[in-house]
């Protein structure tokens, strides 16, 4: 049997269930998502983007850079995906989203370069300057 995920936003006008397992989970700390999220990081689950159904009002899309777009529940604000123009196979949800975030892990800190200086990363997990682009095959 498949794992399923469910999860929705604030108001819950919209929701989603994932297909399965994400294929990784990272906090990034690049200023963008920092500021999207309104936190100190920003934890994202990445998923095949045929994994993940949506339900509920349409979202609303930002592009605040030329490469990604970020969606938003209309109603409350909500930071629900963030998606790369050249990987339109992959979906990001956040994981604060999710019905069960304890189901999703964080494997590793991206962007560990651009963190508030006074936040402390867990050392036991592996942190990397920039996006990690695994070699084909991998997550």
């Amino acid at each position: 049997m498949t794992d399923v995920l469910t999860g929705r936003c604030l108001c819950r006008a919209v929701t989603y269930r994932t297909d399965g397992l994400p294929l990784r989970v990272s906090h990034c700390h690049c200023e963008q998502c920092r500021r999207s999220g309104g936190g100190v990081a920003l934890t994202l689950a990445a998923f095949n983007a045929d994994q993940v159904t949506f339900s509920g009002i349409a979202m609303k899309d930002i592009r605040p850079t030329d490469f990604a777009t970020r969606s938003f529940c209309p109603d409350c604000g909500s930071h629900m995906t963030f998606q790369f123009d050249d990987k339109p196979d992959f979906i990001a949800i956040m994981v604060g989203t999710l019905d069960q975030p304890e189901k999703a892990p964080a494997v590793r800190h991206n962007f560990a370069s651009e963190k508030i200086a006074w936040v402390h990363l867990d050392e036991h997990l592996p942190m990397k300057d920039r996006w990690w682009n695994p070699p084909p095959g991998k997550s």
